[in-house]
Formats: C-alpha cells, sequence, structure tokens
C-alpha cells in the first residue's frame, strides 16, 4: 500500500471515528436526560400520590369574604393539599380563625376616637380590622406556608406582624417540628440565637451612629427573651431551599419583624 492510500485510509477511519464517538455521546447524553427526566417524573407522580387534589398545589388559597378592597380587607383560607391528619386540622384550624378574625372587625361609628387624634381613613367606615396574609414557599420535597397577622387602623398606628410557620415533606406529608427543620442544615436554636443577638447589635449600633439620640433604640434583651419563648420566631424553608427564621425586635417606640437568612 503506496503513502496516498495510507493516508486516504487513515483519514476514512479517522473519520468514521468522529461520527461513532458523536453519535455515541449523543445516545449516553439524551440516555442520561431520559433516565434523569424518568426520575424526575417518578418523584413528581409520588409526591402527588398524598395530594388530595390532583388538579391542585400542594398549598393553594380559597378565598372565604371581601369586606372592603380599597384597604384591601380580603379573607382567604389556605388548603393543605396532602393526604395527613396534621394537614387536615391545619387547613380546618386556619379556615375556622378566619371566621374569628372577621368577628373583630371595629367600625369608626362604633369607637370613640379622640378628637386629637387624626382619621387617615375613612374607607368603609373601618376603625381597626384584622389582616391576615400568606407567603408559600416550595423547594424540592419541602413545601412551607407561612402566615401572618396584624391590624388595619383608620389612625396612625402601627405593630409587629404575628408570624406562624408550616413546612411539610411532601414526600411523607408529614408536618416537620422545629428540631427537624434544623438539623436539616446542621443547626441548633441556640447558635441561632446567638447569630440573631449579633444581627440585633450590629443593628443597634447603626441606628445610634445615625441618631445619637437613639443610643439602645433596640431592647436586644427583650427581644432575645421572647425568642427563648417560641413566642415570636419562626423557622421556614424558602423557595431557593435557605434556611430563614423571622423574628420580632422589640425597640423603645414600634417593634417590627425581620429575618436572616442562613445559607
Amino acid at each position: 500500500m503506496d503513502e496516498f492510500e495510507k493516508g486516504k485510509f487513515g483519514f476514512i477511519f479517522f473519520f468514521l471515528l468522529v461520527i461513532g464517538l458523536s453519535v455515541g455521546g449523543y445516545y449516553l447524553i439524551n440516555s442520561d436526560k431520559k433516565d434523569n427526566n424518568l426520575s424526575i417524573n417518578e418523584e413528581n407522580k409520588l409526591n402527588d400520590a398524598l395530594k388530595i387534589d390532583k388538579n391542585q398545589p400542594f398549598i393553594y388559597k380559597m378565598e372565604d369574604s371581601i369586606i372592603n378592597e380599597e384597604i384591601p380587607l380580603i379573607y382567604e383560607y389556605p388548603i393543605i393539599n396532602l393526604n395527613s391528619d396534621s394537614a387536615k386540622s391545619i387547613s380546618s384550624l386556619l379556615k375556622t380563625e378566619i371566621s374569628e378574625l372577621k368577628k373583630d372587625i371595629k367600625y369608626q361609628s362604633e369607637v370613640e376616637i379622640p378628637l386629637d387624634i387624626e382619621i387617615i381613613s375613612k374607607e368603609g367606615n373601618i376603625y381597626s380590622a384584622p389582616i391576615r396574609e400568606y407567603e408559600i414557599y416550595e423547594y424540592e420535597k419541602y413545601v412551607t406556608l407561612v402566615v401572618y397577622d396584624y391590624y388595619y387602623y383608620c389612625i396612625d398606628k402601627s405593630e409587629a406582624k404575628k408570624v406562624k410557620s408550616y413546612t411539610f415533606d411532601t414526600t411523607t406529608a408529614s408536618l416537620l417540628t422545629l428540631n427537624e427543620i434544623l438539623a436539616i442544615y446542621g443547626k441548633n436554636e441556640e447558635e441561632i440565637k446567638n447569630n440573631i443577638k449579633e444581627f440585633l447589635s450590629s443593628e443597634s449600633t447603626k441606628i445610634a451612629l445615625e441618631n445619637k439620640d437613639l443610643v439602645d433604640f433596640i431592647e436586644i434583651d427583650k427581644s432575645l427573651e421572647n425568642l427563648t419563648n417560641n413566642k415570636t420566631q419562626v423557622y421556614y424553608i424558602n423557595n431557593l431551599g435557605q434556611l430563614v427564621t423571622n423574628f420580632v425586635v422589640q425597640t423603645k417606640e414600634n417593634d417590627y419583624n425581620d429575618t436572616i437568612i442562613f445559607e
């Protein structure tokens, strides 16, 4: 075989090798994609099997009543669409609470408002009303419902929101305990409490530097004491899979809510 024939044979062999690798690589990549998609589909089917209503997400909201659209004062209740006693019990409880919240609406015509107090809004003749809001987070096999409660006032008045949260494992339909949530991230309450203390100390220093009259504006010890009693703090998993804690910060004036996100 002369040099020309050898070169020609070598080129043909190389060409066929490249084609073979391309086809084989394409097959392997697509095979992996199919396997991955199959795995995801199987997991989704497993999770969906625990849904009460297969056509709805794991948590969704139903409208209860519209009191006033301008404020807005619209009451809704969540449905935790998981087939477990805990999910059904919490859904039932939250729906019942809406009925109780509506009983607490007060109207301006029923309340004696001092003459020196400015009425900011006369909308719907409402003096005060409980507001309930929801946030829903879903990450991998975890779904969380966060519930916020606070009051609307027609006068200049504000207060911290009361917060509670419920995190479920959608593969078991079970409600996670606080320790189970923290264990996912390898954390404990004492560690997080120290993180919050450092955070509040830093915030307090910033406020004091901006206004010397507001030294010790944040009441750190009182805030931490309430955290110890688990009265003003919740934990949940957000859509990015991060651990979040929401807590009330007590101050010399109006208390407020703040959050810390742990990577």
